[in-house]
């Protein structure tokens, strides 16, 4: 069985001023959600001086970041309540009952599973196990396509949609995208990625507080090559090399300027021009490797970032390959494994990076995958209680 997995989006939202109170819920509440009231402006204040604190101030002092966010809206406010009803319509579906659907059955299974906290803590690393054994398989850097490949089908980030698919995936992405010239034909495009932070500029910005990440970027690394059950030595080594690579890549990847230019990413190519870019990765392979159908054309958005691409799979030994797939794959399948790992992960994502103190609770997490992996059947069954069918007439 594949394992297929999201992700955990660290996302954070600009704080809007247009509601009253909308304190943080309660783990079993449903937030309140109120509209704009003109008792929310501070009339101590001149709208003339400074609009944003005379429209603002009084909620912002009420409303507090929570401890379980990057940052604080209304609009954070809306979307946990909607996660909040994603969550009661996939307990209800969780409950055995011979009344329930095969969606509901599909949905409900997958939400108690998830839910199943010491059964996920008692696996520890063993669900990501298959994924790391074919990596210390890899002798030979001619097996790369193949496994790349195969990393590509069980770790979803890889394939996302265009915009997370700009860093978050194991060396690049791939996805479907419309043509730039034709939006009738849909071509297998190709883009930068192979990051592990969330952006190049994490790896490229020479200020002080950029080396300070780095240097605990190394430290975080090494913890969970240990933890995947790597000797305490050998993790430290291998994480300098892991870093090294990646900014190797951030280097050749496009600059997020140049990329809102689609001109600069129009680059349509054949397969022959795709496996000029790279001489030292066998596409054939690679696709033939993937249950996916032939292109037309590939549409290569960031060709600078391949060219980078070849000179480290050219130039890297086997062994540092190997350490980066590892520690990748760690990466995106952390917040689905045990606790240990799982608090690892997000200690230097969402505490060092975003400044998030405390993990979000697991059934909003839980709720999140479940619309995330498998969003048609959630919304089926969201519908059935949220949208009855007299809300239409």
């Amino acid at each position: 069985m594949r394992l297929l997995t999201l992700m955990c989006a660290l996302v954070t939202i600009s704080v809007v001023c247009v509601a009253q109170d909308v304190p943080a819920p309660a783990d079993n509440a449903m937030p309140k959600l109120e509209h704009f009231s003109p008792d929310q402006v501070d009339k101590s204040l001149g709208p003339c001086t400074d609009f944003f604190e005379y429209a603002c101030r009084k909620w912002l002092k009420a409303n507090p970041i929570p401890p379980d966010q990057a940052g604080w809206g209304t609009f954070n406010a809306l979307t946990i309540w909607n996660v909040a009803a994603v969550r009661n319509t996939l307990e209800q579906a969780s409950a055995p009952s011979a009344s329930r659907t095969a969606v509901e059955q599909k949905v409900g299974d997958y939400y108690a599973s998830c839910m199943d906290e010491a059964t996920i803590n008692k696996a520890g690393v063993a669900p990501v196990q298959p994924v790391l054994d074919r990596i210390a398989k890899l002798q030979d850097k001619s097996q790369l396509p193949e496994l790349i490949a195969y990393i590509h089908q069980n770790i979803r980030p890889a394939n996302l949609n265009f915009i997370d698919a700009q860093y978050q995936g194991v060396l690049f992405g791939i996805f479907a995208w419309p043509d730039f010239d034709n939006a009738k034909i849909t071509l297998a495009t190709l883009d930068q990625s192979g990051m592990n932070m969330p952006s190049r500029e994490f790896y490229l910005k020479d200020d002080e507080k950029s080396k300070q990440i780095r240097e605990k970027y190394l430290k975080h690394v090494a913890r969970m090559l240990e933890l995947s059950g790597e000797p305490a030595q050998q993790a430290t080594a291998e994480a300098p090399a892991i870093l090294r690579m990646e900014t190797d890549l951030a280097n050749a990847a496009m600059d997020i300027v140049a990329r809102r230019d689609p001109k600069n990413q129009n680059n349509k190519m054949s397969l022959q021009q795709v496996q000029a870019l790279t001489p030292s990765f066998d596409w054939s392979r690679y696709f033939g490797a993937l249950p996916a159908p032939a292109s037309p054309q590939y549409l290569v958005l960031a060709p600078e970032f391949f060219k980078g691409m070849e000179k480290l799979i050219a130039s890297e030994p086997v062994d540092h390959l190997r350490a980066y797939l590892r520690y990748s794959s760690l990466h995106f399948l952390a917040p689905y494994l045990g606790q240990t790992i799982l608090e690892e992960n997000f200690d230097f994502y969402a505490r060092t990076l975003f400044g998030s103190p405390q993990i979000q609770p697991r059934w909003r997490r839980c709720a999140g995958n479940a619309d995330a992996d498998m969003g048609e059947a959630v919304g089926q069954a969201y519908v059935k209680k949220y949208f009855p069918p007299e809300n239409k007439e």
